[in-house]
């Protein structure tokens, strides 16, 4: 058998091969520096901080001084608000995180086999969703809309008390709300 290779020797890696894995590996970290760009400065730096900090006294002003393990032993044997944190913690974590996940899979395996209202059934899910912008638009509609303007009742009054302190229909609302069309007089607009 002059052509087979032994059981557990691997061939010869060749120039043109080492090479083209190494052009891959240069792609593959450009398509990923964002993401490890993003991870290194905002999770990786202040959880490395964050634990350097915990073994210092360090008041946010002066230089950090290297306490060791005393802050750790104040926390696990005299702070009272540790244990009962860490318990809140991992209920939290452990219980409500995985029932959420757990009613979550099956509403939505629910909504999959069913066949008939699966569209009623999906209306009801996502609504609560879509209620709080919905709202918070049609507020803001209503309250600069120059018809409405619920926002020049914040405006001062002018010395007589009877509106704004100018006499022009389109001054009731703020200019960033003025519409473009011609201003309406008081009058007409009754």
């Amino acid at each position: 058998m002059k052509g087979a290779v032994a059981s557990g020797t691997r061939p010869r890696a060749t120039p043109e091969l080492r090479a083209r894995k190494r052009r891959e590996l240069v792609r593959n970290l450009a398509f990923l520096s964002p993401w490890l760009l993003g991870t290194g400065l905002f999770f990786l730096y202040p959880l490395v901080t964050t634990v350097w900090l915990s073994f210092t006294h360090y008041d946010g002003f002066t230089s950090p001084v290297w306490t060791g393990v005393d802050n750790w032993h104040y926390v696990l044997h005299e702070y009272s608000f540790f244990w009962p944190a860490l318990r809140n913690t991992l209920w939290f974590v452990v219980v409500i995180v995985s029932l959420r996940i757990v009613v979550g899979l099956v509403l939505g395996m629910t909504v999959i086999s069913v066949k008939r209202g699966s569209s009623v059934f999906r209306t009801l899910f996502y609504a609560p969703y879509l209620a709080p912008p919905v709202a918070a638009t049609l507020a803001f509609v209503f309250l600069l809309n120059p018809g409405t303007c619920r926002v020049s009742s914040t405006r001062p009054r002018s010395s007589t008390g009877q509106g704004p302190s100018d006499a022009s229909a389109t001054s009731r609302c703020p200019p960033c709300v003025r519409s473009s069309a011609s201003p309406r007089s008081p009058a007409s607009s009754r």
